[in-house]
Order: structure tokens, then sequence, then C-alpha cells
């Protein structure tokens, strides 16, 4: 815990001066400087805590086991995309350094996130700030190959917005080549583009039940694609989140409670609310579908752009100060509790890197 709570003062402190890509002004060099160097000191040490950990992360071993599994030419249920990049990067190497692996899904995905938040946020720090706090970056030392996809999802939005449906479905599809489950963006990203009436969000509540009267239904479904989760521990977990819970409905007061000045009129933030209600429905009816808040992912993980978002639209200062505070104390407190609750079966803590040997 002292560890991580170190890494979360430094990385945030450097994160702190950054200026995000629409806010600074190119003319500056100074600044532009500044800004890289601080984006390129935050990149390095995320990448060497999360790219250089060893046996960190609940599937670690489970991921060593599937890597050695494609190297040998066993059948393996994971994606075509995913498994052809592990069996040709330990055929280039000659032998199964799967740490390499490893470290290259933690550049690729530390990248991808600083990146989207780098060139789509409205405040930098915040988004930073929240995306290190409710755990997207601790998860991504798990479920490598979905927190890859999920990161490169936060750009096919602008393709959504800009009605270009096409290079939106053939990049969905590319991604579905290492996470099948990026398919489910297809129906919801669309379906949050519409324009809603208050009749249709009734409608889409009450049709949300469905999750819940024919769970059975929707879970052969999971099970057809995911064959692989038939008698594990996977199918014991329940399928709901408190914690996502309490994330969107406050998500979804604060737009409320900030609707007209920041939520009206920015197509973006309306998108970015429409996916956190969509995550609510999935937490609140599709509690009986174990694994169904991956699903939900693909929604909050909107919130680290949607909270800037509104924050910084805020017009009367004393407000968007409290609101400031309240969203940095509850980060905090989130981040405490996600890695307390974790506990020791995740592996998480404590933190043991390549570069320092220890005993197993």
């Amino acid at each position: 815990m002292i560890f991580y709570g170190l890494l979360a003062l430094v990385t945030c402190a450097l994160a702190y001066p950054i200026q995000c890509a629409g806010k600074i002004d190119r003319t500056e060099e100074r600044r532009m400087a500044l800004n890289r160097l601080l984006l390129g000191v935050l990149f390095v040490i995320l990448f060497m805590v999360s790219g250089l950990r060893d046996h960190v992360g609940h599937d670690y071993e489970n991921y060593i086991y599937n890597f050695h599994e494609l190297y040998h030419g066993a059948y393996v249920v994971t994606e075509p995309g995913y498994n052809l990049f592990v069996k040709f990067m330990y055929d280039l190497m000659g032998h199964e350094y799967y740490q390499v692996l490893f470290a290259i899904f933690s550049l690729v995905t530390v990248w991808v996130f600083l990146r989207a938040i780098y060139r789509k946020s409205e405040w930098f720090f915040l988004s930073f700030f929240l995306f290190f706090t409710l755990g997207f970056y601790f998860n991504s030392f798990s479920t490598i190959r979905y927190y890859l996809v999920l990161g490169f999802t936060l750009f096919l939005i602008d393709w959504v917005l800009e009605k270009k449906i096409i290079s939106f479905l053939i990049a969905t599809a590319l991604l579905a080549l290492f996470h099948k489950s990026v398919l489910m963006i297809i129906p919801v990203y669309l379906l949050a583009r519409m324009p809603w009436k208050k009749w249709f969000l009734i409608a889409m509540t009450v049709g949300a039940s469905a999750l819940l009267i024919f769970h059975d239904f929707f879970m052969s479904v999971v099970l057809r694609l995911y064959p692989s989760y038939v008698g594990t521990v996977y199918l014991e977990d329940t399928g709901t989140s408190i914690m996502g819970i309490i994330r969107c409905v406050a998500v979804i007061v604060l737009s409320l409670l900030f609707y007209r000045e920041t939520i009206q009129g920015d197509l973006r933030n309306r998108f970015y609310l429409k996916l956190n209600y969509i995550a609510l429905l999935i937490y609140a009816f599709g509690f009986l579908i174990p694994m169904i808040s991956r699903v939900a992912y693909y929604m909050t993980a909107c919130q680290i752009l949607l909270v800037p978002g509104i924050i910084t639209k805020i017009t009367d200062d004393r407000k968007r100060r409290w609101i400031t505070g309240l969203t940095i104390a509850g980060g905090i407190l989130y981040c405490v509790v996600y890695i307390w609750k974790l506990g020791p079966g995740h592996n998480l803590v404590p933190y043991h890197s390549v570069l320092i040997p220890w005993k197993r």
C-alpha cells in the first residue's frame, strides 16, 4: 500500500502541470517542451511499474500458462489476433520470455490511455487522477487483453460522434481479434448516439429488466462466447458491482445538478452521460450474470473524461472548487477501498518487480 501511495503522489504531481492537447498554445515552445517532458516521465514511471511487475495480478500465472500453450501449438480459446501475436513473439524470441510479453502489453496499454487522456480530456490532471484512483491502471495488471482493448475504445467514440460508422465498425472488429467482448460497444455506442426522449428513456429502463427476467438465456450466450468459463470460479462471482453502481449514480447526480451549463449543449458530454446511464442499468439488472461488469467497463471508462468535462464548465468558482475537492476526496477513498478489498488473492499487494529478486 505504501508503494502504491508513493506512486500516486509522484505521478499525480507530474500530471498536475500538464495541459491537454486542446488547451495548450502551440506557439509557446517552453510550455510544449515541459508538456512533452512531463508526459514522457509519467509514461516511463507507469510503464516501469506495470511492465516490469513480477507475478503481480490475479491472472498472471494463467497468462503464463496460456502463453506456453499457444507456443506449443495447443488449442486455446482466446481470440485469434491475440493468439497469433503471442505465438509470433515467442517464435521470434526463440524462448518463452513471458515477461517480455507482459511488458509489451503494458507499454501499449499505458501509452493508449495516456494519449486518450491527453487528446480528449478537458483537464489532464483530473482525468489522470481518476484513471489512477478508479482502478483502471491497477486493473490493467490483470485481464491484460481486456484493458488493452478498453483503452482503444476511447478513440472510437470520435467516429461515432462524427457518424463515421463504417470506420467505427471496422476498428471494433479489429479490436475483437484481441477481446471479442468489445463487440458489445457497437449497439451500445450507437444507442448512446441517438437522441433520447423521455418515453425512450423509460422504455429502455423497462427493457433492461430483461437482463434479470431472462438471465438464463443471457447466461447461455455468455458461455457460448466464453466456453472456458464453464466450471471455473468466474461463474461463482456476482455480475454486479456495488462500487460501480455508486460511481454511476454519483456521476449522474453531478450531471443533473449542472445539466444546463455542462451537458445540454455539449454533444460529447451528453454521449458520455448516456453511456454512464446504460452502465447503471447493466449493473442494476444484470447482477445474476457473472462477469457482466466487464461489459459495463466499456461505458464507465468515459467517466475519466466526463467528470473533468463537467467541472471545467461550471461557471460558479466556489461550486467548482467544492466539486473538485469532493471528487478528489472521493477518488482517494475509492482507491484505498479498492486495493483493500482486492485482498491477497489478486496478487496486487505486495508489489514485486523483475528488477528486484524475491522468493516466491
